[in-house]
């Protein structure tokens, strides 16, 4: 067995390596990041151990190998919560640190099993419930965070490394007699550690891919959304035009563009300053976010200027919405510091796709002189293309 065990030792050394270079280059996810590489480390050390076993001394190839894998486990297990922006639960861990040594020092590292009592399967109990019982708790965020499949996964890969160990356990319990010291040649011994190689592999590279996922979610969303109000920015808001006017063409699915532009920002930014123009955008965009439909896509696409597309909007009710838009930025003063509260009113312009529009191009022109007139007008009110003044 020792050579099948070196393998496997050789193989957390090369997760160990690999996590390693992860904590070096990705700044975000250190703890997480930081808690795996100990985990590998701690496996390998601890297999390297037991693979002496009975040559070296036996304290250190029993009981420092199982103190070793226990702690490689908390912190593979600690990393998962980490990773999800869960609570760790030190105290428990360190509770249950304490107990496990305190039961195996009192046990002595016996050098052949005597039923359950070996120190062993102390630890195997121990790390049982570290993995099922965090795999418990941090099951609905990885499924909310990365979808069902990723979800079961993770619970199946955690799943049979915390049953391989439970599964000793009862073994030790009901059959004592038929134990075997890890490192003697067993077709049982010889499955757990195949069993432990697979789970192990799918644990560390399904959590590297869950760190290259989320990395290019958050360099999706530095690309697509503004960095101010977190809305699409104007790039992301060409491409849904152009979904928009793909449909349009298709399946005659009507959509509308409203424009809006804050009235005398300029003037906001020169009297109480860039910060006080910065809270006056924000309040802007939650304001447009939240009169929408889910449907419905908002985004700033110049300095004081945003554009919300309404999907299968047709001219009849398009005035309508950009109104309610408007109102929505004139409802609530916006308070910029202590006492000085600013009131924000917005130019609108609206229109409607049509037959007559040979690209969506021509379509946000009349969008663009629509609010051009209603700024002409007076500004606060919202203008059609048509030519039409909403009431």
């Amino acid at each position: 067995m020792s050579p099948l065990i070196l393998l496997t030792c050789f193989q957390m050394l090369l997760y160990a390596s690999m996590w390693g270079l992860a904590w070096a280059v990705i700044g975000d996810e250190r703890r997480a990041v930081g808690h795996w590489l100990v985990y590998a480390l701690g496996l390998a050390l601890g297999l390297a151990l037991m693979s002496q076993r009975p040559d070296m001394n036996v304290w250190l190839t029993e009981i420092g190998a199982n103190v070793a894998l226990l702690l490689a486990f908390i912190c593979a297990q600690r990393g998962m919560l980490a990773f999800l922006r869960l609570p760790e639960r030190t105290g428990e861990m360190l509770v249950l640190v304490a107990v496990t040594l305190a039961g195996m020092i009192w046990l002595g590292p016996v050098p052949q099993p005597r039923g359950w009592i070996h120190p062993g399967y102390l630890v195997a109990a121990a790390v049982g419930w570290v993995v099922l019982s965090t795999t418990w708790r941090a099951h609905r965020t990885l499924r909310d965070q990365f979808g069902r499949t990723v979800a079961r996964v993770v619970a199946t890969t955690n799943g049979v490394i915390g049953l391989i160990n439970w599964v000793r356990v009862v073994i030790a319990l009901v059959a004592p007699q038929n134990i075997v010291p890890l490192h003697v040649p067993s077709a049982l011994n010889m499955g757990l550690v195949y069993m432990t190689m697979a789970a192990a592999a799918s644990f560390n590279f399904m959590f590297l891919f869950l760190i290259v996922l989320r990395l290019l979610r958050r360099l999706t969303t530095l690309v697509q959304r503004d960095a101010l109000t977190g809305l699409l920015n104007r790039r992301a808001m060409e491409q849904l035009l152009d979904r928009a006017w793909s449909r349009w063409r298709r399946l005659a699915e009507p959509f509308t563009v409203v424009s809006v532009d804050l009235d005398h920002f300029k003037h906001i930014n020169d009297t109480w300053g860039h910060q006080a123009g910065d809270e006056v955008l924000k309040a802007a965009a939650g304001q447009l976010v939240a009169h929408v439909r889910e449907v419905d896509a908002v985004g700033r696409v110049g300095g004081e200027e945003f554009m919300a597309v309404l999907e299968a909007c047709a001219s009849g009710v398009s005035t309508v919405a950009a109104e309610r838009l408007r109102q929505a930025v004139a409802a609530e003063a916006v308070q910029v510091e202590a006492g000085v509260s600013i009131a924000v009113t917005a130019s609108v312009g609206v229109a409607t796709v049509s037959p007559g529009d040979a690209n969506v191009g021509e379509m946000l022109k009349r969008a663009d002189a629509a609010l051009y007139r209603a700024k002409r007008e007076g500004r606060n009110r919202v203008c059609t293309s048509e030519g039409e003044a909403a009431p």
